[in-house]
C-alpha cells in the first residue's frame, strides 16, 4: 500500500554468474543487435552508420602497414588534411591509404601556430610523393570540398569514426548535432549525439572530417568539410561532446602550404576581371596563370587593359595561382634559358638554320 518500501536485488554483480549458467553474452552491444524488439523498429534509422557513400574523400594514415588510429580527407589529388596530433614523432605516417591505394608520404606540415595545451590550431596537411590519377579513381576517389564561410548552413553534422568491433578497418558516420559549448574554442566545432548511443558500438576517429554532403546530379554526394577531429574518444551514451578544429579560419594557411604561394586567387564567371584585379592589386610586374602542372595560360599586365579569355583560365575546376615574372625568369636561367618564353627558343632554332 502507500507508503511501503520494495527491496531489490542488484543484478549486475550477478551478470558473470548468469552468463555461465545460460551461456548468453550480456554485453550492450550484443544484446542490443538480437534484441527481440528490433523486428519491430524496422524503419529506425541509428546515427551511426557504415559510410557507404562513394566516390569518397576519406583516408587511414599508416606508419608502415599499421594504422595509426587517425583518418584524415583527401582536398586535392596529392593533399590530405588531418589533425597535428595525429602527425607527432610517435604518430608520424609514412603512407596513405586512401580505397584501394596505398601512397608514400612525402611531406608533413603542422600549423605553425600547434598547441596542446590548451588545444589550439589542431590542423596539419600531408603532401603525398605522387598526384593519384585523376581517371582511374574518379569513381571511388574524389577531393572534398572546404567549407570557407564563418557561418554553417546546418545544425546536424557527420562526424568521421570507427568500428572497434570490426576485423577490419571498417570507417562509420556519426549523425550529431552542433551546441554551444563553454569549453568550446572560437575556432572549434563542438557537437554531441542527439540520441542514446549504445557505449562500445563506435569509436571517434582523430583527424577525421567534421561534414555535411550536397547531392549533385552528376558527381553524386560532395563532401563539405566543416572542421577536423581533435578531441573524443568514446561515441556511446548521449551528450558526450566532440570537439573539431574549424577549416574556415585555417582556409588561408591551407591554402598557402597546398599552392606553396603566398596570394591564390579564385575566378569566378561572374566576376573575373574584377576579382582577378583584386588579386594581383599587391604586384608590381607580370604574372603567367597556371594549373599545378604549371601550364602556360596567359599573361597579364597590372596597369594595361587587356581581354582576358575565360576560356583559358577556367580550364580546370581546380584554384589558379600566381606567380611573378621574376620567379619564371629564375627558373629558367637555372635551366640555361635565356629570354621570356618558347618563341625566344623558336627564334633561335630558325636563326641556326639560317646559318647552315
Amino acid at each position: 500500500g502507500e507508503g511501503s518500501v520494495g527491496l531489490y536485488t542488484k543484478v549486475s554483480q550477478y551478470i558473470s554468474w548468469v552468463q555461465s549458467v545460460t551461456k548468453t553474452n550480456f554485453n550492450q552491444l550484443q544484446c542490443a543487435r538480437k534484441s527481440v524488439c528490433r523486428e519491430y523498429f524496422k524503419d529506425f534509422r541509428s546515427p551511426v552508420q557504415v559510410q557507404k557513400l562513394s566516390p569518397s574523400c576519406r583516408t587511414t594514415l599508416l606508419r608502415g602497414d599499421t594504422p595509426t588510429g587517425c583518418g584524415g580527407t583527401l582536398i586535392d589529388y596529392r593533399h590530405v588534411l588531418t589533425s597535428a596530433q595525429c602527425v607527432s614523432c610517435t604518430k608520424a605516417p609514412t603512407h596513405v591509404s586512401i580505397h584501394d591505394n596505398v601512397v608514400k608520404v612525402q611531406e608533413v606540415v603542422r600549423h605553425p601556430e600547434f598547441q596542446e595545451d590548451p588545444l589550439e590550431n589542431d590542423i596539419a596537411l600531408i603532401t603525398l610523393e605522387k598526384y593519384l590519377s585523376h581517371e582511374l579513381n574518379d569513381r571511388t576517389v574524389l577531393p572534398a570540398c572546404l567549407w570557407n564561410q564563418p557561418t554553417l548552413d546546418t545544425s546536424e553534422v557527420f562526424v568521421a569514426a570507427t568500428d572497434p568491433n570490426a576485423d577490419s578497418y571498417q570507417r562509420l558516420i556519426i549523425s550529431s548535432k552542433l551546441i554551444d559549448d563553454q569549453f568550446c574554442g572560437k575556432d572549434q566545432l563542438c557537437s554531441e549525439n542527439s540520441v542514446d548511443v549504445i557505449p562500445g558500438v563506435c569509436q571517434y576517429e582523430p583527424g577525421g572530417h567534421v561534414s555535411n554532403y550536397v547531392s549533385t546530379p552528376t558527381q553524386g554526394f560532395i563532401p563539405f568539410i566543416y572542421g577536423v577531429n581533435s578531441e573524443g574518444f568514446e561515441c556511446g551514451g548521449k551528450y558526450g561532446t566532440f570537439v573539431a578544429t574549424k577549416v574556415e579560419p585555417h582556409f588561408s594557411w591551407i591554402e598557402a602550404v597546398v599552392l606553396n604561394k603566398s596570394e591564390v586567387c579564385h575566378f569566378d564567371l561572374g566576376n573575373l576581371i574584377g576579382r582577378l584585379r583584386n588579386c594581383v592589386d599587391n604586384f608590381k610586374d607580370r604574372f603567367y596563370f597556371g594549373t599545378k602542372k604549371n601550364k602556360l595560360k596567359t599573361t597579364f599586365r597590372v596597369n594595361e587593359t587587356r581581354t582576358i579569355k575565360s576560356k583559358q583560365l577556367l580550364t580546370s575546376r581546380r584554384k589558379f595561382h600566381v606567380v611573378s615574372v621574376e620567379d619564371r625568369k629564375k627558373t629558367r636561367k637555372h635551366h640555361g634559358l635565356k629570354g621570356q618564353g618558347k618563341g625566344h627558343l623558336r627564334r633561335q632554332k630558325m636563326q641556326k638554320k639560317c646559318n647552315q
